[in-house]
């Protein structure tokens, strides 16, 4: 059970109200009408520690009188007052003293998730009976709430410390004055829901996939290098808590499936055309053969954004791509032999795969690229093939 936070305070006002009315009774003990009765209900000099019953009576209804008018100021509050009678020259007077102090009781700890809308005062009001409380909580959850009402974060579960609190018929709002200014203004923001945040994914370091074709008298093989940068993030707000790796390893499993690469030369132009899953298509490369039967070209990529699996993607991701014609000129299919000649490639299209060993670096994680050549088979014009898969985890 922890201390009472305000406990300081309260002490304060316990100090400050019992001298207010120590004060009032004297006030009434001192009063010349109460003391005319004293003396009139006296009849022999005043010579022993106690005075006799009917004075005594008459004292004890004058503090409690005088208790009984100040009633409203010490709602919630215990009262004990005590008198120290004397002698005056042979008359009954008296001196009042009161000590006042709180009721309190104390209040268990719990866990409490968030609802949408709920304010750190009605959460506290409803579990300490007061929302004057409620800096307490925000104390205790430094990153799910902010103390200057800023916000509380939806869905998440926060702990509500166990402690001492005032009994419910206490006024409380002078705690609000002394300790955190107008409550209706800090406490009363509403939860928010707080979406998950992005997570970088960089393809520096990703291995080239291998794409290998068999046109009938020639093998072209096509490497391919995935540049740019992938930002994922899971949909909808967080609930209870976030868990960064779990999410990181989840989407790097997305992208280990969604990221195959697909390739197509066009057969009546000098241009290849590659595409994922996740981003649809990449862009297409102009290839200008050389006289060593290799080609380069570079995929500037474009902008993307895809939902797939509760989780969004986007980015720009381009291609680095390097052919080879493992043929001699005269074994080039028509086309490419006419690029032989004007440095103009005519398209087929490329299925299968040989899939280097790698790793493709991902925001501190890594996707791992499994090995493996794939069979080489006939190649129909006009369709896409795929190539073998960028990655397993």
């Amino acid at each position: 059970m922890a201390g009472p936070p305000f406990a300081d305070i309260w002490k304060v006002e316990e100090v400050k109200r019992s001298r207010a009315l120590t004060a009032a009774l004297a006030k009434a003990l001192s009063a010349p009408g109460f003391l005319r009765q004293v003396d009139q209900a006296t009849s022999e000099p005043a010579n022993r520690p106690q005075p006799p019953a009917e004075v005594a009576k008459l004292f004890d209804k004058v503090v409690a009188d005088a208790v009984k008018k100040e009633s409203r100021a010490y709602k919630g509050m215990g009262i004990k007052t005590s008198l120290q009678y004397r002698a005056d020259k042979g008359k009954w007077r008296a001196t009042g003293s009161a000590t006042v102090a709180y009721f309190k009781k104390k209040i268990g700890a719990k866990t409490h998730t968030v609802k949408p809308g709920e304010t750190l005062f009605k959460i506290a009001k409803a579990h300490y009976g007061d929302g004057v409380y409620f800096p307490v909580i925000a104390e205790a959850n430094p990153k799910k709430v902010k103390l200057g009402g800023d916000f509380i974060v939806a869905h998440s579960q926060i702990k509500l410390p166990a402690m001492e609190v005032l009994d419910k018929a206490a006024d409380t709002d002078w705690i609000a004055r002394t300790t955190r200014g107008d409550l209706s203004k800090i406490g009363g923001h509403s939860a928010r829901e707080i979406e998950h945040p992005w997570i970088n994914f960089d393809l520096t370091g990703a291995k080239e996939t291998k794409i290998t074709a068999n046109t009938g008298s020639c093998v072209v093989e096509i490497f391919v290098k995935l540049k740019g940068t992938i930002a994922g993030k899971k949909d909808g707000p967080i609930k209870l808590k976030f868990d960064e790796k779990g999410h990181k390893m989840e989407m790097q499993k997305i992208l280990g499936k969604r990221l195959v690469i697909k390739a197509e030369m066009d057969k009546m132009k000098p241009e290849a055309a590659f595409s994922t899953e996740l981003t649809g298509p990449l862009g297409s490369a102009g290839i200008k053969i050389t006289p060593d039967m290799k080609a380069k070209a570079v995929i500037n990529g474009k902008l993307f954004t895809r939902k797939i699996e509760g989780y969004t993607f986007e980015g720009k991701i381009g291609a680095e791509i390097s052919f080879r014609f493992l043929c001699v000129p005269s074994d080039l299919p028509p086309g490419v032999q006419q690029s032989w000649k004007a440095h103009e490639v005519y398209g087929e299209v490329l299925q299968r795969a040989v899939v280097g060993t790698g790793v493709i670096v991902v925001g501190g994680g890594a996707i791992l690229l499994s090995g493996g050549t794939a069979g080489a088979g006939a190649v129909a014009y006009g369709t896409a093939a795929t190539a073998g898969g960028v990655g397993a985890l």
